[in-house]
């Protein structure tokens, strides 16, 4: 496994198989929780999170089809936060916010609606 700048292997890994451990209460099925955890891997741009779950929700029968939608649904969320963040940065430094309706709030224009 190649290193990435700004990614500390050694401290995702344990923190993986914790929570994968703890998981195990049956309460969600193991796809769900694997599309979760593929999303937010995306969302948090963890390459080394994101092959380890692909791997598990190949083996588990998810198609790359139901994997994309995840990633895809994940993406929008984050870009949607990312916009709402901007904003506000620069609200607080007195610059001029372009209007948005983006608050991950259900309307047509919402950035985090399908």
């Amino acid at each position: 496994m190649q290193s990435l700048p700004g990614c500390n292997l050694s401290g995702i890994f344990p923190v993986l198989w914790v929570n994968e451990n703890q998981r195990r209460k049956g309460l969600m099925d193991e796809k769900t929780s694997l599309l979760i955890c593929l999303g937010a891997s995306a969302a948090a741009n963890c390459i080394p999170c994101f092959e380890h779950y692909h791997k598990k929700a190949s083996a588990a029968g998810l198609t790359s089809e139901q994997i994309l939608e995840a990633v895809e649904l994940a993406n929008k969320v984050k870009s949607g936060a990312h916009l709402v963040m901007r904003n506000s940065i620069k609200t607080s430094m007195g610059q001029e916010a372009p209007d948005s309706s983006c608050g991950c709030a259900p309307s047509p224009k919402s950035c985090c609606g399908s």
